[in-house]
């Protein structure tokens, strides 16, 4: 009886997804928009994108630059004033995800008991998130870049600053830019949002290579580039109180101590591929309690070091390969230090101007942090992730995508690590506009 029940539940969660997926297709059909850049610079998407938002080496080129040489004459209105700059259009844009997914997601809420409070197999994440874009050249050396999102299923609707920068160019026989703001630091190897497959690159995410507020300075000189960033660290509080002037002063700190993370990324150029290294050291707090999900007072060395290789060439087949190393100095405990390592392949193929096919391959080794009893045991990964991509328009993408999680689950007498698969099927739409 109880097998029959559980048939039953399996038969009606797949025919949710069946009735959601035709819902999902009905309303594709029906949009046709044009985004931010099509918009300023009457081009079409297929200007900087294979696939989007795969870029092309135009696109690539697009982006270290953030404008075309006469943008000034097209985009911009005449004020009267030659010294004067205003876009004839408001640089505004948005790009909208709504997904639906059928996962395995058992929640543990107690991870000393092996509790399970939610079991969340199916899952309609409509909207995923709705990203609001601006950015626009304001000279021939100084541009700018913002984008905010609403994820409803992560920050109950409030509206949450992703990057912010400002960038100045400078070209004579090399290119040079200085960025400033908040950006991820992994964008000086690639920018994990021209990636087709909605499953992040597992290996930036687990090294700390996201979004973090500092400088960068990049050089292009021949075929080689070269990028460097001193940012404020991974743990610095987003506002702390600057009190020291005298008690009522609305001073805030952005960041609290003088922890930097500074890291860098040298590459050279081939005709239709770049290979690369990169380096990060930053400080951080180790952890404690009984399965390491504590913070401790202790500050604590990481070490980053990776290499790359990929395509950027235009035909139809790109792709990727990262491997990166990590050592965490005396993380878990004090005079002991911890090594993992990780990476992913990627490789994209355009089918036809209707249609690319994607497969993703994430590995991530715990090595160290193996049989600690820790919640650090789940830094193990190996998940295959296939999307396909069917273009309706040029920024209207519908997305099927399965991932397979090769990786056996946990049987020891613990509840961290490697608990559940993450087995997904997620069917959905990618637009921008």
């Amino acid at each position: 009886m109880a097998a029959q029940f559980g048939r039953k539940i399996k038969l009606l969660k797949i025919n949710y997804l069946v009735i959601f997926s035709l819902i999902l297709l009905c309303l594709m059909e029906n949009i046709s928009a044009s985004p931010l850049y099509s918009r300023q610079y009457n081009v079409s998407c297929t200007a900087c994108h294979n696939s989007p938002p795969r870029l092309n080496i135009y696109g690539m080129r697009f982006r270290q630059t953030n404008s075309l040489p006469s943008w000034e004459s097209n985009t911009s209105i005449d004020t009267g004033d030659e010294n004067t700059a205003v876009p004839k259009i408001f640089p505004f844009s948005v790009h909208a995800q709504m997904l639906g997914r059928l996962r395995r997601a058992n929640h543990i809420e107690d991870q000393n008991t092996g509790d399970v409070s939610h079991d969340s197999g199916l899952d309609s994440q409509t909207p995923h998130f709705i990203k609001l874009i601006s950015s626009a050249p304001l000279t021939e050396n100084i541009g700018f870049y913002f984008d905010a999102s609403l994820k409803p299923g992560q920050n109950q609707g409030a509206i949450t600053l992703n990057e912010a920068w400002a960038r100045y160019r400078f070209e004579y026989r090399f290119v040079a830019n200085i960025t400033l703001g908040q950006f991820p630091n992994s964008d000086i190897i690639i920018d994990q949002d021209t990636r087709l497959n909605i499953k992040e690159y597992l290996i930036y995410e687990q090294s700390n290579l996201g979004l973090d507020r500092g400088a960068r300075f990049d050089i292009d000189v021949l075929d080689f580039g070269l990028s460097v960033g001193l940012s404020n660290g991974t743990d610095a509080l987003s506002a702390a109180p600057a009190n020291g002037p005298g008690i009522g002063r609305t001073d805030r700190l952005f960041d609290n101590n003088n922890r930097k993370t500074a890291y860098g990324y040298l590459s050279r150029r081939f005709r239709t591929f770049k290979i690369g290294a990169f380096s990060q050291i930053n400080q951080q707090f180790g952890a404690t309690g009984n399965i390491g999900d504590n913070a401790s007072d202790r500050i604590t060395f990481q070490y980053t070091a990776g290499v790359d290789i990929q395509a950027y060439s235009n035909h139809k087949v790109s792709w990727m390969v990262q491997f990166m190393w990590n050592k965490w100095n005396e993380f878990l405990q004090k005079g002991k230090n911890s090594q993992w390592y990780g990476g992913f392949i990627g490789i994209d193929y355009r089918a036809s101007d209707y249609i690319s096919y994607s497969l993703l391959y994430n590995y991530t080794n715990a090595k160290d942090f193996k049989n600690t009893g820790t919640i650090y045991e789940g830094l193990n990964a190996n998940v295959v992730t296939t999307t396909v991509s069917y273009y309706f328009r040029s920024n209207v993408r519908g997305i099927l995508e399965i991932s397979m999680d090769f990786l056996p689950a946990d049987n020891d007498d613990d509840f961290v690590g490697h608990e559940t698969k993450e087995d997904a099927i997620i069917l959905g739409i990618d637009i921008s506009y």
